[in-house]
């Protein structure tokens, strides 16, 4: 499992943009190569492309933060994770180009590189998900079951299969970092938390002991 991980991930690090703007992760998508044909510029999830005539159309793309891409429309179907800071891609090769039918970030969008967390009730990433930065005793008012993780920012954070944070627990954190002189970002994929050691998360707090 961790190798078809591996092959979902470009993690790319470029110089960052001095631009100051209102949101911190962006990706610029394109229907041709180098940046050409129907291209628009997000800053939000999105569920279906088909609204923007880019379904199974995005050849390239540029993205700052961690930008998830899928196969089918609503998050399903994991395709590929980026990681970086300005990353380029001029041209999506093999299975991935002319693929994508839906998008979104992980982390927050008001502040870079903010100690949180973004949990998926599907593996990979995929279906319904969650952004907190808080300790919750009970995640499950919000998701059915969690299956994948990503980890933004420089905290410690612990994950319990039970609620109030008992139970088999395991701590995780960013494992890739980027930076420039401008910004760093600091982020753990765990596609598969079975891997980790646990089968599902019901509480999460901040810090390991």
């Amino acid at each position: 499992m961790k190798s078809l991980l591996s092959l979902l991930l470009a993690t790319v690090a470029t110089q960052a943009s001095a631009e100051d703007e209102s949101y911190v992760y962006k990706t610029h998508v394109c229907s041709e190569e180098n940046y050409q044909g129907v291209c628009h510029e997000f800053h939000d999830a999105v569920p279906s492309l088909s609204n923007y005539d880019l379904d199974n159309t995005i050849s390239s793309f540029k993205a700052t933060g961690v930008w998830n891409f899928y196969d089918e429309p609503d998050y399903e179907s994991a395709k590929l994770t980026t990681i970086g800071i300005n990353i380029k891609t001029k041209l999506l090769t093999g299975e991935l180009n002319n693929k994508i039918s839906s998008l979104r970030y992980a982390g927050s969008q008001t502040k870079f590189n903010e100690a949180g967390y973004n949990l998926y009730e599907g593996l990979l990433f995929t279906k319904k998900d969650f952004y907190g930065t808080i300790d919750i005793p009970d995640l499950s008012q919000y998701l059915q079951r969690v299956e994948s993780i990503i980890i933004i920012g420089q905290s410690y954070w612990t994950f319990c299969e039970e609620a109030n944070y008992s139970g088999r627990c395991v701590c995780l954190k960013a494992k890739h970092h980027d930076w420039n002189l401008q910004k760093r970002l600091d982020t753990g994929l765990y596609g598969f938390i079975l891997s980790e050691g646990i089968y599902n998360v019901t509480s999460v707090k901040k810090g390991c002991t």
